[in-house]
C-alpha cells in the first residue's frame, strides 16, 4: 500500500524548573488503514481528540511534586506555582498563513491547593478539528506539526501574547487573506479574551480553506501519544481492535467513544491524532444534460477551483481535457439534430452529406477517448474518475445513434473501424463477417468524401474482412473445384458454390468464386467440345453410310414407279409418292447437315448438330419403311 504523508505531532511538554520530573509526550501506536490512497487522495484532514483528562491533575501533581509546601508568614510570596497548561499546534511552511502558524488548542486553569494541583477541565467539544481538506500541495505534500504543552507560570505568563503578537503580525502580511484567515484571527481573540476572564479556553476554528462539500473523505491513519513524567518508562500501546478497524473495516467511524472502548488506557492523559485523506469529487457528466450553457459553467467552475487552489494542475488539466470533449459531443448532437430535420423534411440530397459529417464526429468523438485512455492507462485520477465520466458522454452518443436506422448503421460502421483498426477482428466467425460486411455497405459516402480519411479507413476494413472471410469460408471450395475432374460430380459442387454466394455481402467471395467457376466452365467445356466433336465424326460416318444406302433405295424406288406405272400414278400410289417426297427431302437435308463445317463451335451447338443428324436418320429411314411396308413391290431393287 502506498503511504501518503500525515500529521506529524512532536510533542514536547516543558514545566519552568518546578521540578526536575519534565512532562514528556510518547508515541505508544501508530498504524495506517489497509486502502489504497492514489495521488488524487491530495487534501489531509486532521481531528485531535484528548482522553483522560482527570488525569492531567495526577500529572501536574507528579512533576511539581507530590506536596506543594505551605509557604510561611515572612516568607515572601512567589510567582513560580503552575497557573495554567497551555497546549499549542505549530504548522510549519504553510503558503495559505504566509509561513509557520502557531495557534492556541487548549489551556486549562491549575488552580494550587494547600497540598497539591487542581484541574477543572471541561471539555466543550469530543473532537478539535486542526485542519480540513488541506491541499497537499500547498505544503509540498508534507505536514509536519508540533504539540507544545507548556506549564504557565508568574514567570512565563506574557508566553501567551507573544505567540498572539507573532501569528498577528504574519497573517499581517497576506495581501487577500482568506475566510480562513479571518476566523484565525478571531479565534486568538476568543483566546485572549479567556485569558484576561482568566477563564479554560479550547480551539473551535478548523483550517478550513474551502467551504465546499464536494470531497470525499476516508480515514488515513491514527497515533496515540500520551502525556507521561519523564521518569515513567515509555510503553507500547497493545490494541489490536484498533488495528483490526483500521485494516477490516471499509471506512470505519471514529468517535471518543470508540477510541475510549478500543484503547481502554487510563494511566494517564493521551492524545489522539487521526488523519484522513479526502479527494475532490469532480462534478458529474449526465449526458442528456449536456448543453453548451452547462459546458462554459462547468469550465469557468474548474478555472476557479484551480485559481483557489482547491485542485492542482493535474486534476485542472484532465478536466479541460474533459470539457473539450464535452464539445465534441455537443458538435456530433448538432449534426444529429440537422440530420433528423433533413430526414423530416425530406431533403435526400443532404442526408448522404449529413451522414457521413456524423460518422466523422462520432469517430473523432471515440478516438479522443481512446488517446485518452492510452495516455492515463495507469493514472489513477483517470482511471478512478475522469474514465466513467467519457464513458457515460460515450453511451448517451451511442444511445442518440440508436434512435435511426441510418444512424445505428453509421454507430455501427465507425465501432467497426474502430475494431479493425485494434486489431480487433482477429477472431471473426462467418456470421459476423456477413453482419459486419452488411453493416459496412449500408451507407454509401458522397462522392466527394471519397478520398478522404474516414472513407479510406472504411474501404480498409471492408477490405481485410472480406480477405479474412473469403479464405476461411470460400477458399477451400474453390480450391478444390480447381483440382476436380470435370465430370458430373464436379458439376454439382459447382452447383452448390454458385449457390453459397447467392445471399453474401462479401463482393470479393462473389467475385472469386464466380471466377473459379468461369475457370472450372472452361475447363469443363474444354472436355465437352472434344468429346462433341469425337460424336460429330462417329455420327457423320453414320449419316454417311445411311444417306449412301438411302440414295440407293430412293433411285430404286424411282425406277420401279416408272416401270410400273409411267406417268399416269394411281391414287395409292400418288399418296405413297408424297412420303417419298419427303424421304427425298430428308435425305438432302441430311447431306446438308453432313457437310456443315463445326470449327469455332462449342460442344452444346456440336452436339445440337449431333441430335438434328441422328433425328433426320430416324426420320428418313421410318420414311421409307413406311413406304416399304405399303407396297413391298416398290422396294424390290436388283
Amino acid at each position: 500500500m502506498k503511504l501518503f504523508p500525515f500529521l506529524l505531532f512532536a510533542l514536547l511538554f516543558s514545566s519552568t524548573g518546578l521540578a526536575q520530573n519534565n512532562i514528556v509526550t510518547k508515541s505508544v501506536y501508530k498504524h495506517s488503514a489497509n486502502f489504497d490512497f492514489t495521488n488524487e487522495w491530495q487534501y489531509l484532514s486532521t481531528d485531535l481528540y484528548l482522553l483522560n483528562t482527570d488525569k492531567f491533575e495526577n500529572l501536574i501533581n507528579e512533576v511539581a511534586g507530590s506536596k506543594t509546601k505551605k509557604r510561611r508568614f515572612w516568607q515572601k510570596a512567589t510567582s513560580e506555582h503552575i497557573q495554567y497548561l497551555f497546549i499549542t499546534a505549530q504548522l510549519d511552511d504553510l503558503d495559505f498563513f504566509g509561513g509557520n502558524l502557531e495557534y492556541p488548542i487548549y489551556n486549562f486553569k491549575v488552580t494550587r491547593g494547600e497540598s497539591s494541583y487542581r484541574t477543572q477541565i471541561s471539555l466543550q467539544n469530543e473532537v478539535v478539528q486542526l485542519i480540513e481538506d488541506l491541499p497537499l500541495a500547498a505544503v509540498k505534500n508534507n505536514i509536519e506539526a508540533k504539540i507544545e504543552g507548556v506549564a504557565i507560570t508568574g514567570k512565563n505568563t506574557n508566553k501567551f501574547f507573544n505567540m498572539i503578537a507573532r501569528q498577528l503580525q504574519t497573517i499581517s502580511k497576506i495581501q487577500n487573506p482568506s475566510l480562513a484567515v479571518l476566523e484565525l484571527v478571531g479565534e486568538f481573540g476568543k483566546f485572549i479574551e479567556s485569558k484576561t476572564a482568566d477563564k479554560q479556553y479550547e480551539f473551535s476554528s478548523t483550517i478550513r480553506l474551502y467551504e465546499s462539500t464536494d470531497f470525499n473523505k476516508h480515514l488515513h491513519s491514527i497515533n496515540v501519544y500520551t502525556m507521561l513524567p519523564s521518569s515513567q518508562v515509555p510503553f507500547e500501546l497493545q490494541s489490536e481492535e484498533l488495528t483490526f478497524l483500521l485494516d477490516s473495516v471499509e471506512n470505519p467511524v471514529v468517535s471518543q467513544k470508540n477510541l475510549r472502548k478500543k484503547i481502554n488506557y487510563t494511566d494517564y492523559p493521551i492524545i489522539i491524532v487521526v488523519n484522513y485523506k479526502s479527494r475532490y469529487i469532480l462534478e458529474r457528466v449526465i449526458g442528456d444534460k449536456i448543453d453548451n450553457k452547462s459546458i462554459k459553467k462547468r469550465q469557468q467552475r474548474n478555472e476557479q477551483a484551480f485559481k483557489n487552489k482547491l485542485i492542482d494542475s493535474e486534476t485542472f488539466n484532465q478536466e479541460e481535457e474533459l470539457i473539450i470533449f464535452l464539445k465534441n459531443f455537443m458538435e456530433l448532437n448538432t449534426k444529429i439534430n440537422h440530420y433528423h430535420l433533413n430526414y423530416d423534411y425530406k431533403i435526400a440530397e443532404a442526408l448522404s452529406t449529413n451522414l457521413y459529417s456524423i460518422a466523422q464526429q462520432f469517430r473523432k468523438l471515440k478516438n479522443l477517448y481512446i488517446e485518452r485512455q492510452s495516455r492515463y492507462y495507469a493514472n489513477s485520477l483517470f482511471l478512478n474518475q475522469f474514465q466513467s465520466q467519457y464513458e457515460n458522454i460515450l453511451q448517451t452518443a451511442e444511445g442518440y445513434l440508436d434512435d435511426d436506422h441510418n444512424l445505428k448503421n453509421i454507430k455501427d460502421i465507425v465501432n467497426i473501424v474502430y475494431l479493425y483498426e485494434n486489431n480487433g477482428l482477429h477472431q471473426l466467425d462467418s456470421a459476423r463477417s456477413e453482419n459486419y460486411l452488411h453493416k459496412l455497405y449500408s451507407i454509401r459516402f458522397p462522392d466527394e468524401k471519397l478520398q478522404t480519411e474516414m472513407a479510406a479507413r472504411t474501404n480498409e476494413t471492408i477490405e481485410a474482412i472480406e480477405k479474412k472471410h473469403y479464405a476461411a469460408t470460400y477458399l477451400y471450395s474453390v480450391t478444390a473445384l480447381q483440382q476436380m475432374p470435370t465430370n458430373e460430380q464436379s458439376l454439382v459442387r459447382k452447383k452448390e458454390l454458385s449457390e453459397s454466394i447467392s445471399a453474401t455481402n462479401c463482393k470479393l467471395c462473389r467475385e472469386n468464386v464466380k471466377a473459379s467457376i468461369a475457370n472450372f466452365d472452361k475447363r469443363y467445356e474444354s472436355t465437352q467440345l472434344v468429346e462433341a466433336q469425337n460424336e460429330h465424326d462417329i455420327i457423320k460416318r453414320k449419316a454417311f453410310d445411311h444417306v449412301y444406302e438411302m440414295t440407293k433405295n430412293v433411285n430404286c424406288m424411282d425406277t420401279n414407279i416408272n416401270r410400273q406405272y409411267g406417268s399416269s400414278l394411281p391414287p395409292h400410289i400418288q399418296l405413297l409418292n408424297d412420303e417419298f417426297v419427303l424421304l427425298k427431302n430428308y435425305i438432302q437435308q441430311l447431306q446438308s447437315l453432313m457437310n456443315s463445317s463445326v470449327d469455332g463451335e462449342n460442344s452444346s451447338e456440336i452436339r445440337e448438330l449431333n441430335t438434328d443428324i441422328e433425328q433426320l436418320i430416324k426420320k428418313s429411314q421410318a420414311s421409307y419403311v413406311n413406304i416399304c411396308n405399303k407396297e413391298p413391290t416398290l422396294c424390290k431393287c436388283e
